[in-house]
């Protein structure tokens, strides 16, 4: 990553205007004209005379670097001179956000990009005459012909780590002439303490202002735009009328003097390093910037920053390079200040870069900007089918019942994880899905008669007709916090016949340390079998089952209809009882609330579960999981959910006992899920898993 010494906005294209701009003239010409610039060089008032030739030095060490990641994109926009391709620097970055919670992950998105009406609005911010910026603001010489800040180091400081420029809105009463002031902040929580929004790094300085913001936002590739007056070195107006270009451009006073200052000090002091990139793009091939623009960074930049303040604030210019997330800044300021991450998005940036060099006007040496920046599309207004309370998808198995599209529930999970020694990311995948063959190996495993986990199994009633697990709560007791249900393989003698037990432990660490793996969370029930397991891995909208099997009471079967309706989904006997009992629970506590959703969708158009849903989980749930067991194990189904890190859990037990997370991809998943709802066979009620579920090669 390149280093705050070359990550530049204005900086970076005053150099060109004391040198590479005023060496325009020659492109294409180096060889013969190359003596005529240096004796030129006399037109340039003598800057020898007024300036040392050390003037500066030991201001910054060395500001050399190596080159930048090749598999890193830079941040910036390409022009024709900028020297890299549209797919080494483009002006968006990305980080990946992992929620503490659920162990998903998601991509967020910065372009630092505006639209000319945005542009328009922050022009119509005032600038408070009192804002307690003014009274910081570095020293600037007066004589603007014969001297220069760089005379005066004794008058600047660094400023210290963390600093940052806060913008704070003092009166909101005209929304259409907001009034704001700036001010110096030793940190971003102490701006933001103060009510104001980080507007960029370090301190603020004479280029800090919105106006000034607004004017550099219009010009990406300000190099070019500022040759014209570099120009003006080469002719009598000299320095005077360099001055009144740079004012020209629209920034303000003292911003422009800065410009100004800046412009003369890295003439004077780079300009032999610079005959040799008269005609070079600012960037060698390997992304680092040409020894022109280097030599900037070490005579220049550490001061120039102090005076303009403005630099780092996460504007992509023609100049890439590595942006650090603390140059996320949104300048949207006049539409939605208390939103300082507005032009962040997930997975889509806010903003799009639709041009390419084809694209730029050589004639007036500008993009047309108004044509270039455009919103995403669907910028600004959710997608047809997000639901308004998911900020995510969820993890499941779209279904025509689940009332989701599979944008919004799919088999799918992933998380980023950063090694601790190199600092590299690599992201991992999980699915939760298994082929028929896999399932048909779950399916050859044998429970051990003797499994620790039969003598601890929860109470059933024996009376199926007119008993239920909740009249009974006081036998039942939840499990700790961290409790798994744990598989152990006590015979491989027979591969095809393996033997295994089930039992519960206080903890992963614990099953581990007993040489098990999790099968589920919580403790071991009525449905921990692996049998179960395959059944269940079978059929992944089991909702659908129960319900039609519930229907049994409502046609003539009565709770005998029931009973015979779920044990015919091959569960173990006692499962089904549980799975019975359960139906029959619901049934009672959530009947007038289910009515009217007979046959609605799972969840409602806004992404929460329908009232039936939810009542079942109000009344039931709780101790459901207690009977079952086999609850939260990492299975897709058809009612879509956020799924927890710990749910990470793979089911390759007759396969690889020795490996647990098999199931886990790097950099993509293991399985593939092929269908969408228009797969889906109504006449069966079930997709047809094996086309649905393939390895991914």
């Amino acid at each position: 990553m390149q280093s705050s010494k070359s990550s530049k906005s204005i900086s970076a294209w005053i150099l060109w205007v004391g040198v590479v701009g005023c060496l325009s003239v020659a492109v294409g010409a180096c060889g013969a004209q190359e003596q005529k610039f240096v004796e030129d060089a006399s037109v340039l008032d003598e800057p020898d005379a007024n300036l040392p030739d050390d003037a500066g030095e030991g201001v910054i060490d060395d500001a050399s670097e190596p080159p930048p990641d090749p598999d890193e994109p830079l941040f910036g926009i390409v022009y024709p001179s900028t020297g890299l391709t549209e797919e080494r620097c483009a002006p968006v970055a990305s980080r990946t956000v992992v929620d503490a919670q659920t162990g998903r992950s998601k991509q967020s998105y910065f372009t630092g990009l505006y639209t000319q009406a945005q542009i328009a609005r922050l022009q119509t911010m005032v600038l408070a005459a009192d804002s307690p910026h003014f009274s910081k603001l570095p020293f600037l010489p007066a004589d603007l012909m014969n001297d220069s800040p760089w005379n005066h180091l004794d008058q600047y400081e660094t400023p210290t780590p963390g600093t940052v420029c806060g913008l704070k809105i003092v009166d909101d009463s005209n929304p259409d002439a907001l009034r704001y002031s700036l001010d110096t902040y030793a940190s971003k929580a102490e701006a933001e303490a103060d009510g104001a929004r980080v507007t960029h790094l370090s301190s603020c300085g004479h280029c800090s202002s919105v106006a000034d913001l607004t004017v550099l936002l219009t010009i990406p590739d300000r190099t070019l735009e500022m040759r014209e007056c570099a120009l003006k070195l080469l002719s009598s107006g000299g320095k005077a009328s360099v001055l009144s270009c740079i004012q020209e451009v629209g920034l303000s006073e003292t911003c422009s003097q800065v410009l100004y200052f800046n412009a003369l000090y890295t003439q004077q002091q780079c300009l032999m390093r610079c005959l040799a990139h008269v005609s070079a793009n600012y960037h060698n091939p390997d992304g680092t910037l040409n020894d022109c623009m280097v030599c900037n960074a070490e005579k220049a930049d550490e001061l120039y920053k102090i005076l303009a303040g403005r630099r780092d604030d996460g504007q992509p210019i023609s100049m890439c390079r590595a942006l650090p997330e603390e140059e996320w800044i949104c300048h949207n300021y006049a539409d939605d200040f208390d939103n300082p991450e507005s032009c962040i998005e997930v997975d889509k940036p806010t903003m799009e870069w639709t041009c390419t060099t084809d694209d730029y006007d050589e004639s007036n040496l500008q993009y047309d900007l108004g044509v270039c920046i455009q919103p995403t599309p669907g910028d600004g207004e959710e997608p047809d089918d997000k639901p308004t309370h998911l900020d995510e998808p969820l993890f499941g198995i779209a279904h025509p019942k689940s009332g989701l599209t599979e944008a919004w529930c799919a088999p799918a999970a992933s998380r980023t994880i950063v090694d601790e020694q190199s600092g590299e990311e690599e992201t991992r995948y999980f699915t939760g899905l298994y082929t028929q063959a896999q399932i048909a190996r779950l399916q050859t495993m044998v429970l051990a008669e003797d499994s620790p986990h039969l003598s601890k199994l929860p109470f059933l009633p024996a009376d199926l007709n007119d008993d239920s697990p909740w009249d009974h709560l006081d036998q039942y007791e939840p499990p700790s916090p961290g409790a798994v249900c744990g598989l152990k393989i006590v015979d491989a003698s027979d591969p095809d016949a393996l033997r295994y037990s089930l039992d519960t432990y206080a903890s992963k660490a614990e099953a581990e340390a007993d040489s098990a793996r999790v099968t589920h969370l919580g403790n071991c029930g009525h449905c921990s079998s692996i049998a179960d397991l395959a059944i269940s891995l079978a059929k992944p909208d089991r909702t659908l089952d129960i319900r039609n099997c519930a229907l049994q009471m409502l046609t003539g079967g009565g709770k005998p209809g029931v009973l015979s309706c779920v044990r015919a989904l091959g569960l173990s006997e006692t499962c089904s009882q549980v799975l019975y009992f359960n139906t029959l629970y619901t049934l009672r506590e959530c009947t007038m609330r289910c009515l009217a959703y007979f046959d609605a969708n799972y969840y409602n158009p806004d992404g929460t579960l329908n009232d039936c849903m939810t009542c079942y989980e109000e009344n039931a749930d709780e101790l459901y999981e207690v009977l079952a067991g086999r609850h939260a194990d990492g299975q897709p189904t058809s009612l879509c959910r956020a799924l927890p890190e710990e749910e990470w859990i793979c089911h390759n037990y007759a396969d690889d006992f020795d490996k647990p997370e098999a199931c886990v991809g790097v950099d993509k998943p293991t399985m593939t899920w092929g269908c969408t709802i228009a797969d889906y066979d109504t006449s069966t009620s079930k997709y047809d898993l094996g086309v649905c579920i393939q390895p991914n090669e």
